[in-house]
């Protein structure tokens, strides 16, 4: 049923750091029997290694890199059960695609926790939390949280934070949307998640529409509903991605858009239509530039309705670390608009 291939490098002699030796040992349970068996290869390079054959343990120690499960990971000392499929790190460090995690680490096939964690991203730190739980590719959550700004310096704390790493754009901290003519606060209350589906709420105040309430629910990646109330008027709608989006509302509007180009330079394209004004309007969202500390970017929308450019903006995003903050100008609205929000 089960199938181990255990890649040990750099020596096993504690005395003689200097000495090369690898050698693979093969543990083969039944897999030649059954078509079916799982297989993982786990590849340790350290000093120093302890291997228990009855136990079927593992003990690394002095900065040992280790890898398996999907997880890369270094730290200065490692026991890890291969058998009950769980190991714990000392001194850690978890790297994924885009950020660095340190601290003291619990982990299996499905499930990572860092206990008194520091989350990097791009060499600067950006927020300590006594216990960080990641689930890869799927959800990260973080308890007693203290965020710091570029220096190091801790700047203010919150007991808890929550995302999804699969639909990044539902940020749980809030986030402020500033305009000429508008303030709008928004932040996203995710009540539930497992893998395939999640649960939401949009809590949001504009100083024009005032207080509004979305409930968003996916059952799928692919699939979800949601239930808008705005204190006076509400609708109802359903969203599909596969992989192109779409969104319908009971108040007559719908939205096509896809946003997973491979160019990093086109981000989104969309159309909107309004059944009861009669428009369509069809926007792009272009990245000019875009490096670890800013961005450079532009949003143009067009009526197809009445045949004209209906927005053209041209934004800055620069990295106040651990917030980045849009500045935008609107040409030909005429408006300046600025949005802050939490980079993670």
């Amino acid at each position: 049923m089960l199938q181990t291939l255990i890649l040990f490098g750099r020596g096993v002699i504690v005395q003689k750091r200097f000495f090369v030796f690898f050698f693979v040992l093969y543990s083969v349970f039944f897999g030649f029997i059954s078509p079916s068996y799982s297989s993982q290869v786990i590849s340790i390079d350290a000093p120093y290694i302890e291997y228990d054959w009855g136990e079927d343990r593992i003990i690394a120690k002095d900065e040992f890199k280790l890898s398996y499960l999907g997880y890369d990971l270094s730290g200065d000392e490692l026991f890890l059960d291969i058998d009950k499929g769980y190991g714990t790190i000392k001194r850690a460090t978890y790297i994924d695609e885009n950020a660095r995690y340190t601290g003291d680490v619990y982990f299996r096939e499905d499930f990572l926790k860092i206990s008194d964690g520091k989350y990097y991203k791009d060499g600067v730190l950006h927020f300590g939390a006594k216990k960080i739980s990641i689930y890869p590719e799927h959800f990260i959550s973080l308890h007693n949280v203290t965020l710091y700004n570029a220096e190091g310096i801790a700047i203010f704390g919150f007991p808890y934070y929550g995302r999804l790493l699969s639909f990044p754009e539902y940020e749980p901290f809030p986030e402020i949307i500033i305009s000429s003519s508008r303030v709008k606060i928004k932040s996203y209350l995710n009540y539930y998640s497992d893998p395939s589906s999640f649960g939401t709420f949009l809590l949001s105040y504009d100083t024009k529409g005032g207080a509004s309430i979305r409930w968003e629910h996916f059952f799928t990646e692919d699939f979800g509903i949601f239930y808008d109330y705005n204190f006076g008027d509400s609708f109802y709608g359903l969203y599909f991605n596969a992989p192109i989006s779409l969104r319908i509302s009971s108040d007559l509007k719908a939205r096509i858009s896809y946003n997973s180009f491979k160019d990093s330079f086109l981000q989104d394209i969309y159309l909107d239509y309004d059944y009861n004004l009669q428009d369509v309007l069809m926007g792009v969202d272009l990245t000019l530039f875009s490096s670890s500390s800013w961005d450079l970017y532009s949003h143009i929308e067009y009526d197809l309705s009445h045949g004209e450019l209906s927005s053209f903006k041209v934004g800055i995003s620069p990295l106040v670390s651990p917030f980045r903050i849009d500045v935008d100008y609107d040409f030909l609205k005429r408006e300046t608009g600025m949005w802050i929000h939490l980079d993670m």
